[in-house]
């Protein structure tokens, strides 16, 4: 997975470059940053052994732990496109758990939402 820099790294990398020039101190820079000094201790190690790459984070690019199984997933769909096609995700979402004995979660329901169900144009295939 290709892991990018965003606001909060380049913001980061900024201070710790202060920081090792010595123009501002350790609590200054955990101030600036909004983390505590003890992180800034460990982020200014982990930046000069790795570079920029040490300040993005290590999760950054692996999946979700609370991401919805696929296979549960793909049932959800399919069974609301062949039998529900025109509910709204929340009323698909309790159909599901009373007639198909599938449970899911409110964030589920947001991954219903990005398959198009509860808005009227889902077609299956």
């Amino acid at each position: 997975m290709d892991k990018r820099m965003g606001q909060k790294e380049v913001k980061r990398a900024q201070v710790l470059d202060r920081l090792n020039e010595g123009k501002i101190s350790q609590p200054q820079a955990s101030k600036q940053v909004g983390i505590t000094p003890r992180q800034v201790r460990r982020l200014a190690n982990r930046y000069q052994q790795k570079g920029v790459a040490g300040l993005v984070s290590k999760r950054c690019g692996s999946a979700s732990n609370r991401r919805l199984d696929e296979t549960l997933r793909a049932t959800a769909i399919e069974l609301i496109g062949t039998h529900y096609p025109a509910s709204g995700s929340l009323l698909a979402r309790h159909t599901l758990a009373a007639t198909a004995r599938l449970t899911i979660s409110g964030r589920g329901r947001t991954l219903l939402l990005g398959a198009n169900i509860g808005q009227g144009n889902y077609f299956p295939g």
